[in-house]
């Protein structure tokens, strides 16, 4: 069963290209009962109910390892106060926590959230550039996306950056491609993604270059067809650590 993209909207979304507006974001429905209403007073670090957030959504739906650890917490707990309780209760403990556990698996892999979303196309898009398939990259970028790729001039214009991609592709041949480090911040339609690169590099006119490191910042926008890269640039080396 392949796994539910929701963007991160729970967990039905309604886009605008559907008809009508997006419902609510899981953060929208979460995070006003955190904060609490206005004019009581009552207010809130916005920043740390923001981290908050971030760590729920990490843990419930993007960290299968994670996940697994607060389990273990929760059995740990569960087993510890069964021994307290009646017969009747424990009975019903036996088979409540073992449902809990599986149904927060079964969402955690049928769920897609934005970070996961982006990730994946980053990933894809170094795939199809290691396979040298241009056509195939074509639909990630944003019709005014702009590139500096680490040997490049800056490009603008979706049919320049196309361009300027394939005459990069035919020049180099790309290997063992890996992309790490993701640090990705999604607000509304919008992400930010620094990554580190690493790949073997191949050229007619230039010694292999192996394990050879770039940093890189992207900027992503949503749209109807889901993910699109807006601005892209790239440093090779180790220039742009830290930022």
């Amino acid at each position: 069963m392949s796994r539910c993209s929701i963007g991160f909207v729970w967990p039905h979304r309604r886009d605008a290209h559907h008809g009508g507006q997006a419902d609510a974001t899981l953060g929208e429905m979460l995070v006003p009962r955190l904060v609490g209403r206005r004019g009581h007073g009552r207010r809130r670090n916005v920043g740390a109910d923001g981290a908050t957030m971030d760590l729920l959504v990490r843990v419930f739906f993007e960290d299968l390892v994670l996940l697994l650890l607060v389990l273990a917490v929760g059995l740990a707990v569960t087993l510890a106060v069964r021994r307290r309780l009646m017969t009747s209760l424990r009975t019903h403990l036996l088979w409540i926590f073992p449902v809990v556990c599986v149904g927060l698996l079964a969402v955690q892999s049928w769920v897609v959230t934005d970070r996961e979303a982006v990730r994946t196309l980053l990933k894809t898009m170094a795939y199809h550039a290691q396979e040298g398939d241009v056509p195939a990259l074509e639909p990630a970028f944003a019709e005014n996306a702009v590139i500096q790729l680490p040997a490049g001039d800056t490009t603008r214009g979706k049919s320049r950056v196309m361009n300027a991609i394939h005459l990069t592709l035919q020049r180099y041949d790309l290997t063992a491609v890996r992309l790490s480090g993701f640090r990705i911040a999604v607000t509304g339609d919008t992400a930010e993604v620094a990554f580190q690169a690493r790949c073997d590099i191949r050229g007619q006119e230039t010694l292999p270059y192996d394990n050879t490191l770039s940093q890189w910042s992207v900027s992503l926008i949503r749209t109807a067809d889901g993910w699109q890269v807006e601005r892209a640039e790239g440093r090779l080396g180790l220039a742009g650590l830290g930022g």
